[in-house]
């Protein structure tokens, strides 16, 4: 086919199928004139079909025999066809994907737990049942070292097992065996 003075133009493969291809072509968008011209010519190809174009969105969509890399061959002269559009160009700083570090997922279900703690003390849901003021009274004391917190969470133990609320659900007592058992078999190991 005879070069053109549009072969300047570079188009990008959009989609392909058998027999039917869009190119996009960013730097002609607009342009009717530009479209209707390419039109035209890709018409005289003996293996293009049909042409359609659409000068506002910058596509041409192409009814075809044979496969689209021939035809790229072919149309060589007339318009650049590349496989595929560059990718945007994207600011390092938006390239670098997110990291969670433990710490951080640990806050964020900190907060979560503060929301519905609240919304426990708005329901009138503020103490546990004994047990459960006991196992938290225990963990105040030896992980976080916060014998004031200890000692309300033993009162609250001594509360609600006036009020006879001694047991947790079977959900926190089965954890609390778990949390247990590793706890012991953790001091039973020989240091290393």
């Amino acid at each position: 086919m005879a070069a053109s003075d549009d072969n300047n133009s570079t188009a990008f493969v959009i989609h392909t199928l058998p027999g039917r291809t869009r190119l996009r072509v960013p730097e002609q968008r607009h342009d009717a004139s530009w479209f209707a011209r390419i039109a035209e010519q890709l018409l005289r190809h003996p293996r293009v079909k049909r042409v359609a174009v659409n000068a506002q969105t910058g596509s041409i969509l192409l009814s075809h025999d044979g496969s689209i890399r021939e035809l790229i061959e072919d149309l060589a002269g007339l318009i650049t066809i590349l496989p595929r559009p560059p990718a945007p160009r994207v600011p390092s700083r938006m390239r670098r994907p997110v990291q969670v570090t433990p710490a951080a997922a640990l806050q964020v279900l900190a907060l979560g737990s503060i929301a519905l703690g609240i919304w426990q003390v708005r329901r009138g849901r503020i103490l546990a049942s004994a047990l459960e003021h006991v196992w938290h009274a225990y963990g105040a004391w030896q992980n976080l070292r916060a014998p004031t917190v200890a000692a309300a969470m033993a009162g609250g133990a001594l509360v609600q097992l006036g009020r006879g609320q001694v047991l947790s659900s079977a959900a926190s007592l089965m954890y609390y065996a778990a949390r247990l058992r590793r706890m012991g078999a953790a001091r039973d190991k020989p240091p290393s």
